[in-house]
């Protein structure tokens, strides 16, 4: 059966994402975590699980919860195919003056590097087109892009990066399998999403739900609302969060999440089926 394996960081994201085909086991790897965690949960879970190829790898923005440790990792698990946010060298010269943003442009510098060394294929959020799609087997990973104004700032040319290239959504055949929403405003993603379900006749309904943000609306941004959590009907959410979210979000989760089976992702790794 294939599933979603969530890895365990608190509160970031990791996905290895298994999907059964006619020719095996495949994988697609969604972001890697966080390195202030302090142990690289994903390294030992793919090592317990003898996986050393993947077919897909993520990066679906750049900050540190969901970048964590794939600079390392792309130097050691083979990749067919990566997606990043942006093209690293295109910014070379460039003057960061934010010191996380400046970390994060190195990261993915170092990621690129990596994947260039096996020759994986890589694309760049900032290049690909609408709806791009990754096919695996019978399944197909889509990129949601929202509002490319919505960028990150990074000096003067934020468009190299948007902080809402987060959204994909596993489809097989005319079936909504999983929705990752990232940290992505509900408003800059949902029109396009309803708009690719409508025009690709997909049933309505997503088994899984990542839900947006670490489960948070804070900060004056909405990155979900209840009324569309009801439109989609979500039979599971997963929710990647700490100790102190946890505590302070619970009663909310249970009240807007009331009838679907929930999954709070912070220190043990939990599998998910997808029901297809």
């Amino acid at each position: 059966m294939s599933c979603i394996y969530a890895i365990p960081f608190g509160q970031a994201d990791c996905f290895v994402v298994a999907l059964d085909t006619g020719n095996g086991r495949k994988y697609a790897l969604i972001d890697g975590g966080t390195r202030k965690h302090g142990r690289n949960e994903l390294k030992l879970f793919l090592e317990d699980n003898n996986i050393s190829s993947i077919n897909l790898l993520v990066v679906t923005h750049m900050h540190q919860d969901h970048i964590g440790y794939i600079p390392e990792m792309a130097g050691m698990l083979h990749a067919e195919t990566a997606l990043l946010p942006f093209r690293a060298k295109l910014m070379h010269g460039m003057m960061l003056d934010n010191t996380e943003m400046r970390e994060d442009y190195f990261d993915i510098l170092r990621i690129v590097m990596n994947l260039e060394k096996q020759h994986t294929k890589i694309y760049y959020n900032n290049g690909i087109h609408k709806y791009q799609s990754f096919v695996i087997g019978d399944y197909r990973l889509t990129v949601i892009y929202p509002n490319r104004d919505s960028a990150l700032t990074l000096t003067n040319d934020s468009s190299l990066i948007n902080g809402d290239s987060s959204v994909l959504l596993l489809t097989k055949c005319k079936r909504q399998l999983a929705l990752f929403c990232g940290d992505c405003f509900e408003e800059n993603f949902s029109d396009l999403y309803f708009q690719y379900m409508e025009d690709n006749f997909l049933e309505k309904g997503v088994d899984v739900l990542k839900l947006s943000h670490h489960g948070r609306n804070d900060k004056g941004h909405i990155y979900y609302t209840e009324d569309f959590l009801k439109k989609i009907s979500p039979r599971k959410v997963i929710i990647t969060s700490d100790t102190d979210n946890i505590k302070k979000y619970s009663t909310e989760w249970k009240r807007i999440l009331d009838g679907t089976d929930t999954y709070v992702i912070e220190d043990k790794m939990m599998e998910i089926g997808i029901e297809e």
